[in-house]
């Protein structure tokens, strides 16, 4: 009996544990099957990252679906460090499907959401670009030339050959809808007014000062989100550096010399070790430029040709040394320093001689311009920074205190020869000194609110630029002009706050942002004899919007709006005469308005086969444009250039960006920008309204042939219509409509690893067929005239770099379970 009743406990229990389990398991049937309510207390998160780069992909989509008949459960998308999370998921089993246009879709099979483990945290998710196959040939890129995010175009340009040796000036020089003009100034889609960022930080670095080799990518952000201070009416460029954070030493040695006494070097030393991480970067150059241009032009009021040529040999040289400290206190906050020393010094001499003839053979005078100037400044930069992730996915924080000192002197020296019909000699030198204060506080917090994101922050920025000018004029002896001297200083501070909410409405992907400033300047100008105090003070709301359709993963439509201003600098509004060249004066206007640009763009992007293609039609309406205008008094000869606003401008046109593979071993990208500009002058009557048509077009070949890469780059840029004044140093015409002529080149350029990978040799020749140039016309009442400037041509660079460990890029890891912190079903 008793042994009856052991057995009889014993088949209980196993029967109530059999039950139990039954019973469990029906239920979660249940809940996939619809039978019962599962209750929604799962969280499903993760990153998303780029399988070559290891680079956050923002704006992935992210879906949840049942896996019993595949019926969409919930979404979302990723945020800007490709980090996701979904919550209020019901208990039960799961597919899910991550996808991003130009990556391979990743599908993943069983994702289980159970009562005792409702959170499931995949970790790293790397997605895949898409390859292409080719003639039997399997080609997938190391890393995508473009990416494409929800408010802008990523350019990686770190394996470019053409630039070796080169500046950012030539990195430019290969991104789409950027175009370089023979000075090196940047457009971006027909603008000039385009805000430069390094790592998303404004620098007063020139572009001619940043290494080619150190820049990782470009950034082009054409309707810049809330997020963005927002000067700049053509859009940002932001120059991505290249850094390493992986844990060991890394680092890079580069020398690079070109023809025409050319000579770069750099340095850049980074350790990581436990929780922190140390780096230092070194950079010089030592350049010599020269230029040559020539005006022509002649005056119908008293029947007069003027000419003149004007040569220019620039030499110089700078130094930037930089070291930072990364301070991980754990793995969710970061506290980071990091100092900036430039120094810069360069003298620049010009020659120039004018002729003035009476018809169209007498002259009537004749006289020659020397002068000699001497540029140098000292630069210090400071910046500390704190990163907070808290447990979260979404949820953010980041502060940011940066402040900035310049010292910066000039000296020019000028002698001035009149040699017919009187024969004198006017000696001049001007000296001036200027102090730049730039500090800035910046914070921004990031929080998931239902299936989106609310981002937030606030920034407060003060700018001081102290302008000391002196001139003197040579009698007997140096006398001070106190009429041509002044002290100058310009205040401006700016209080902003923004608010942006993203995420995935229905079908479309969004973000939405407003950004609020407050904007106070003083300008305080001390003559001899009196002072003058000028201010100013506004508030200004600028909206944001971005919306993107994906059609399927390899299609998609996108939409954006941004709201933006072009504020006058220094220069713009400093009303004091700069009568250095008595034939050419100078004044800024005090009373000149900001610019205020709406900028709409719509988009489509399509991977076919063995194509992609990206196309863009943009609209920009500028109001209140600022234009120089040139009044001629016809008397005297002399010329005033002061700025004044024009009712408005408007641009429109079309984009297209192609990347095609045509073998195994040659990749070709092509970019074309079509655009209109509209230039409405009423109520100035130097300007005529213009309507112009213009065009641009980059074609860059890449081939990999036997360890070698080689590069071909060609750009053109079409004729267009101006409407601005035209002059030179001792001579101008006035303003008035005109043709800016068309201009081309083409570089070259190779590069090879050699010696076990740990050398690399590279060789580039820019401007090939010697043809970029600068030619304009302008025609004006009473009067035409036309330009001609050349720069330097067919300039040949070799360069040697020795890679320490490897150098500063990332190497791919391969995937691995333990880059997750839950490992089941983690074969992606």
């Amino acid at each position: 009996m008793r042994y009856q009743i052991k057995y009889l406990l014993i088949i209980v229990v196993f029967t109530v544990f059999y039950l139990n389990a039954i019973g469990q398991n029906k239920t979660e049937g249940n809940y996939q099957r619809g039978g019962l309510e599962a209750p929604a207390i799962g969280k499903v998160s993760g990153q998303v990252i780029d399988g070559a780069t290891n680079e956050p992909v923002v704006y992935a989509t992210v879906t949840l679906l049942r896996k019993t008949d595949s019926v969409l459960v919930t979404g979302g998308v990723t945020n800007d460090k490709g980090y996701f999370l979904l919550e209020k998921v019901p208990v039960g089993r799961y597919k899910m499907k991550i996808s991003f246009i130009g990556y391979k879709t990743l599908r993943k099979d069983s994702v289980f959401i159970g009562m005792k483990n409702p959170e499931i945290n995949l970790g790293l998710i790397k997605l895949v670009s898409s390859a292409k196959k080719l003639k039997d040939v399997n080609i997938v890129a190391e890393k995508s030339e473009m990416t494409y995010n929800l408010d802008k175009k990523v350019v990686n340009v770190d394996k470019n050959v053409a630039t070796a040796g080169g500046t950012a000036i030539d990195i430019m020089q290969t991104i789409p809808s950027v175009t370089v003009d023979v000075s090196g100034n940047v457009s971006l889609r027909g603008t000039d007014n385009v805000t430069i960022l390094v790592d998303g930080k404004p620098s007063s670095l020139s572009l001619d000062q940043i290494p080619a080799s150190m820049i990782d990518k470009v950034e082009v952000v054409t309707n810049p989100s809330a997020k963005y201070d927002p000067e700049g009416i053509g859009g940002i460029l932001n120059i991505i550096m290249k850094k390493k954070d992986s844990k060991g030493y890394f680092g890079m040695v580069s020398f690079n010399a070109g023809t025409g006494d050319k000579y770069n070097t750099s340095l850049n030393i980074n350790i990581r070790y436990n929780k922190l991480n140390y780096y230092v970067n070194y950079d010089n150059r030592f350049f010599g430029i020269k230029s040559n241009a020539n005006l022509f032009g002649s005056s119908l009021l008293n029947d007069t040709t003027l000419s003149q040529d004007q040569t220019n040999f620039t030499h110089g040289y700078f130094h930037n040394l930089k070291g930072g400290i990364d301070y991980f206190i754990n793995d969710k906050s970061t506290l980071s320093f990091s100092a900036v020393y430039r120094y810069r010094d360069f003298n620049s001499t010009t020659d120039m001689n004018n002729y003035t003839y009476k018809g169209d053979e007498d002259i009537i005078k004749k006289s020659a311009n020397h002068s000699l100037s001497d540029n140098n400044s000292g630069e210090w930069q400071y910046t500390l920074s704190y990163d907070k992730k808290f447990d979260k996915p979404d949820q953010t924080l980041t502060s940011v205190l940066y402040a900035e000192r310049e010292n910066a002197n000039t000296d020019i020296k000028t002698a001035n020869q009149n040699i017919y019909p009187l024969d004198s000699l006017v000696n001049q030198k001007s000296y001036s000194k200027a102090k730049n204060i730039v500090a800035t506080f910046q914070t921004d917090f990031a929080q998931q609110v239902g299936e989106g994101k609310l981002e937030a922050g606030f920034k407060s920025t003060y700018r001081s630029h102290d302008l000391d000018y002196n001139m003197d004029n040579y009698l007997s002896g140096w006398i001070t002009d106190m009429n041509s001297s002044y002290h100058f200083v310009y205040t401006e501070v700016f209080n902003a706050a923004y608010g942006m909410m993203s995420g995935k409405l229905w079908f479309l992907k969004y973000q939405a942002g407003l950004r609020v400033e407050q904007s106070n300047t003083k300008g305080t100008l001390t003559g001899h004899d009196s002072t003058s105090v000028y201010n100013k003070s506004y508030l200004d709301f600028f909206p944001t919007l971005h919306l993107k359709y994906e059609v399927s993963e390899k299609q998609s439509f996108g939409l954006g709006y941004s709201k933006r201003i072009n504020r006058p600098g220094m220069r713009y509004i400093n009303p004091f005469i700069n009568n250095i060249d008595p034939i050419n004066l100078i004044k800024g206007n005090p009373d000149l308005k900001p610019e205020y640009v709406n900028s709409l763009e719509f988009s489509h992007m399509i991977d076919f086969k063995y194509t992609s293609l990206n196309s863009t039609l943009f609209y920009r309406q500028t109001n209140d444009m600022m234009s120089r205008i040139m009044t001629r008094d016809n008397n005297t000869g002399i010329s005033t250039t002061t700025y004044q606003n024009l009712d408005k401008g408007i641009t429109y046109g079309l984009e297209f960006v192609i990347t095609q593979p045509l073998t195994k071993w040659w990749k070709t990208t092509g970019n074309f920008s079509l655009f209109k500009v509209k230039i409405d002058g009423s109520g100035i009557n130097q300007i005529d309204n213009s309507n112009d048509l213009s065009w641009t077009a980059k074609l860059n070949n890449t081939f990999s042939i036997n360890g070698f890469d080689f590069q071909i780059m060609y750009n053109y840029m079409s004729s267009k219509t101006v409407a601005q004044m035209q002059g030179m140093q001792g001579f101008s015409m006035g303003s008035g409509s005109g043709k800016q002529y068309s201009n081309q080149f083409c570089d070259i350029g190779f590069k090879k690893d050699i010696i076990k990978n740990m050398f690399t040799l590279n060789c580039r020749l820019s401007d090939v067929f010697k043809t970029n140039r600068f030619k304009m016309d302008t025609y004006g009442t009473n009067f035409s005239s036309s330009l001609n400037r050349t720069g330097e041509s067919r300039i040949l660079f070799i360069g040697l770099t020795y890679k320490i460990n490897g150098g500063l890029k990332v190497k791919p890891k391969k995937n691995n379970a333990n880059d997750s912190e839950n490992n089941q079903d983690m074969d992606y």
